[in-house]
């Protein structure tokens, strides 16, 4: 599948509700999916020796991080192509 953790995230991003009212994305989730819940809340920018945050997230506990990163990239990939062969062929007289 596609890896590209940075391009996941940003299509993750793109998807979450944004509050009209405060500008921020909220990810919903069913109450019973407790993995879920606690993984996303721990899941963090990874951080180099000197504090500074490496461009990527920590590699622990994030394993339906990832399963909803790769469903959302491979959800996207599939409508691009729908969309890509609905378009009707043109010509121009």
């Amino acid at each position: 599948g596609d890896n590209d953790v940075h391009a996941g995230i940003q299509d993750v991003a793109t998807l979450m509700h944004k509050n009209p009212m405060t500008g921020k994305a909220r990810w919903f989730v069913e109450r019973n999916c407790e993995n879920t819940i606690r993984e996303h809340r721990t899941y963090v920018w990874a951080e180099k020796t000197d504090g500074t945050k490496k461009e990527e997230p920590t590699k622990d506990n994030d394993h339906t991080c990832d399963a909803g990163r790769y469903a959302i990239r491979t959800y996207l990939h599939r409508l691009k192509v729908d969309l890509d062969q609905e378009q009707p062929e043109r010509s121009f007289i």
